[in-house]
């Protein structure tokens, strides 16, 4: 079977091809999208991308493009897309895929959205009319093509039960989903030279979190104050540890924000700053962690990227894992919203360091068994499953993949 994986935000493609491929399955990732560089497969491996054959850069379309129909950029990238996809089995997509829609592609097979692709692009006006000007009047455009291409997808797969922006896109839309996660996180070990994070041996505690900063100006929250005021209060009231360090990263777009914040708490010498760097060296650090915050939003899930990096190392995480209408997850994430709730884990663990270990071992296991391998056979059988009979879609109520479906699972165990 072969496989075509169209953009890679987040490189959850990347790692998704690798571990198709230890299954025997011809994955290829097909990059189309203009992304930040820290999510291009390079990010996350030490191998030399140009000697993978399976990684191809189509182009890096911006959305800004979706504006000039007589870019011969865009039509040189979908015309060599087109030609690239001939013989592939399935084809799965995320992104912009109004850019597909408009060039009249074929449907995907498979939409695996790694979010702002279903609630933003759907509905830009409710997050960007700002960020996008001079272009605003024209985002309908962009918003009835996403909205369209989503529309025709056979097949979504999102952990959406558990990030309300998803779901409600996904509703809104009248699109079904299968509630899996993405197996985004393909843990791989650093070379021993690797020394960057040498001076954490020198801390006796380590609270990590390398989670974007955005919780002031940004269109996400992801909680970093709640974060860094629970620490403060634990460094205040009660630290016993001689040496106890909070590593942040300048990543996102309220770095100044929290920094000022840290400032005014008084706790600057209990926090390190580090550059923002590739998930690669990011896994030699969390090496080092005892816990991870991850987002403090009443409204998401603490799981994605930040959380799985984390279980992947056996570090237990910090985070909301409670919200209105919240749907089923069994993720072993430390539950805590406000900062006194975040210092009272701090403390605790300070008391009770070996029953972190246990829970650190229970997020790996838990992270083997519903993110990385354990996940990888339910993907390879959809997708033979999609292959097999091109008629088939999760839309069919009374289809092969029906009792798949979110919405069953809802009906069968209200």
């Amino acid at each position: 079977m072969r496989v075509a994986l169209i953009n890679n935000m987040n490189n959850n493609f990347f790692s998704l091809a690798r571990y198709l491929r230890d299954r025997g399955i011809d994955a290829h990732v097909f990059q189309f999208d203009s992304i930040y560089n820290g999510f291009l497969p390079e990010a996350d491996t030490f191998e030399d991308v140009q000697e993978i054959d399976y990684i191809h850069l189509i182009s890096q379309i911006t959305f800004r493009d979706f504006f000039n129909p007589f870019s011969r950029k865009v039509k040189r990238a979908i015309k060599k897309l087109k030609q690239e996809l001939v013989g592939f089995d399935v084809v799965i997509g995320c992104g912009v895929l109004a850019f597909f829609e408009r060039a009249g592609m074929q449907p995907l097979d498979v939409l695996i959205p790694y979010g702002g692709d279903v609630y933003q692009l759907t509905d830009l006006f409710n997050y960007s009319r700002k960020k996008y000007f001079p272009y605003s009047m024209l985002m309908r455009y962009i918003m009835k093509y996403q909205r369209a291409a989503i529309q025709k997808v056979r097949c979504t797969v999102s952990f959406a039960s558990n990030d309300l922006h998803i779901a409600d896109a996904l509703a809104n839309m009248g699109k079904p989903w299968i509630d899996w996660n993405i197996p985004m996180i393909y843990p791989i070990a650093c070379p021993s030279t690797e020394t960057r994070w040498d001076f954490l041996k020198n801390h006796d505690f380590v609270l990590f979190s390398q989670i974007r900063q955005t919780w002031k100006t940004g269109t996400d929250y992801n909680g970093n104050d709640r974060a860094i005021e629970g620490y403060a209060k634990f460094i205040k009231e009660h630290n016993r540890f001689k040496n106890p360090v909070f590593v942040l990263f300048e990543y996102g777009c309220d770095v100044s924000a929290s920094k000022e914040l840290i400032a005014t708490l008084g706790i600057e010498s209990y926090i390190k700053w580090v550059p923002s760097m590739n998930r690669k060296y990011i896994y030699s650090g969390l090496d080092h962690a005892d816990l991870v915050t991850g987002i403090f939003n009443p409204e998401v899930i603490s799981c994605g990227g930040v959380t799985y990096e984390a279980f992947s190392r056996s570090v237990p995480v910090i985070g909301c894992a409670k919200i209105e209408r919240g749907g089923r997850h069994d993720l072993p994430l430390l539950h805590a919203m406000e900062p006194e709730e975040i210092c009272a884990i701090l403390t605790d663990f300070q008391e009770n360091p070996l029953k972190y270990q246990k829970i650190g071992k229970k997020s790996k296991a838990w992270f083997d068994k519903e993110v990385g391998e354990g996940l990888i056979d339910r993907y390879v059988k959809l997708f033979r499953i999609l292959s097999e009979d091109k008629m088939v879609t999760l839309d069919d109520p009374n289809g092969p993949l029906a009792h798949l479906s979110y919405q069953n699972y809802v009906k069968k165990h209200l």
